[in-house]
């Protein structure tokens, strides 16, 4: 079952890239996955969609391992929400 925590992912519907597939890689642990989804739905907005859409293919054409970093290394470890109702 998933938690509270995990079940907000689901505020958003799923697109074709995120901050998880900027950050990290798919050797990431699946918590960690979470954690990005859920800071993406804490601070959704156009500037961090288009940051997103714009790293994406430099993380295709550099691969995923010379752009990947842990969750608590990032800046949206510790970002404030952008949701007030999150």
């Amino acid at each position: 079952r998933s938690s509270v925590f995990q079940r907000q992912r689901l505020l958003v519907r799923p697109g074709v890239t995120g901050l998880a597939q900027v950050y990290g890689s798919a050797q990431m642990p699946w918590n960690e996955r979470i954690q990005y989804d859920v800071a993406y739905v804490r601070r959704c907005g156009l500037l961090l969609d288009l940051w997103i859409l714009l790293r994406s293919p430099w993380v295709a054409l550099v691969g995923e391992e010379r752009t990947q970093r842990a969750f608590a290394g990032s800046r949206f470890a510790d970002a404030p929400s952008r949701n007030p109702s999150l």
